[in-house]
């Protein structure tokens, strides 16, 4: 395998790897593996051998009742990175770029399969869910990136169509299903396949150094903020309110940054989707803010490994926003 390093994916998978946990060893490995991979082929049968494990976490993590709708989904999934694979096989083919665009965008959360899902996703534990929906979800907007100067060359219209209508779709339906859907799992499988949305439409814009920084914010904060929410509601009022304020956007975090250098990123084009952008980020954190207010939660007090994985977490974001900011200064990638 081809692997090239650079400093933005290295903060993204040092991200991962400090706040992740023990039972998602394999998926973060293999999730690495892509990240610093060059090789379109070896990401994509990392993607496949990421559908697989999430497959077997998925069916051995949920009720036997739920087995049904698991093998659908993921059925779908693997359908998808078959599709992609093909399309790599037959490079060379006019239409292969756009098969390996199709098979992507079939293994990726949107706002039709969160609804036709929702009760697979609620069937599994939130580790579960993070390790086998989120970071596959994650790899797929990598190799999507990847991909994107050859599907453009000859596809650019169906690029830009396809991503603006299925991203902003997803990031505004999943940002209402967040609200509606207040309690936390619900909230959590909403808000990240939200963000999802958001990072393939900022697949869109050209690419530069902004948008590379935006999506790099984004694949920490998808993976990192789950944990914040999950432990903040297990500590007292304090850590939620810190949590919460973090979530909304503080100022020198991770949260903050991801919508910072996403309007910076979708600047390029024309200022009316930073309304929906806008209007979908009011979404996420208006269900933020009433979470807590309408579902109770209780916690253990002064459960030290609780507070010091949360401050862990809290720590990371904080690092992670530094180092973005300082490689835009820099203009080292």
């Amino acid at each position: 395998m081809n692997l090239e390093f650079s400093y933005i994916t290295a903060i993204v998978f040092a991200s991962w790897a400090v706040t992740g946990s023990t039972a998602g060893l394999i998926p973060l490995l293999l999730g690495g593996l892509a990240l610093f991979s060059k090789s379109v082929t070896a990401s994509l049968l990392v993607l496949t051998m990421l559908t697989v494990i999430s497959f077997v976490v998925a069916t051995l993590d949920s009720k036997k009742s739920e087995h049904g709708i698991c093998k659908k989904y993921y059925c779908l999934r693997l359908f998808g990175c078959f599709t992609a694979l093909m399309g790599q096989a037959l490079l060379g083919w006019e239409g292969a770029p756009l098969l390996i665009l199709i098979g992507l965008l079939l293994t990726l959360p949107n706002a039709f399969l969160s609804i036709l899902f929702k009760r697979h996703y609620l069937s599994m534990s939130s580790k579960a869910y993070l390790y086998s929906v989120v970071l596959p979800g994650l790899i797929t907007l990598n190799l999507l990136f990847k991909i994107k100067g050859d599907v453009k060359i000859d596809f650019a219209q169906t690029w830009d169509v396809l991503l603006t209508s299925m991203g902003l779709g997803t990031l505004l339906f999943c940002a209402v299903f967040a609200f509606a859907y207040y309690k936390t799992k619900s909230l959590l499988i909403f808000l990240t396949q939200s963000w999802l949305g958001l990072g393939l439409f900022l697949l869109v814009p050209e690419s530069n150094a902004i948008t590379q920084i935006a999506l790099a914010s984004l694949f920490a904060f998808s993976m990192t903020a789950p944990k914040l929410v999950m432990l903040g509601k297990q500590n007292s009022k304090p850590f939620k309110t810190l949590y919460r304020v973090m979530m909304i956007g503080l100022p020198g975090f991770l949260g903050f940054s991801t919508y910072y250098y996403s309007i910076r990123s979708i600047v390029q084009l024309q200022l009316a989707w930073i309304v929906v952008v806008m209007a979908a980020y009011s979404f996420q954190m208006i269900a933020l803010m009433l979470n807590d207010e309408r579902e109770y939660r209780p916690f253990v007090p002064n459960e030290r490994g609780t507070k010091m994985k949360f401050e862990l977490v809290v720590a990371v974001q904080l690092l992670c926003a530094v180092g973005f900011y300082w490689l835009e200064t820099t203009g080292i990638k």
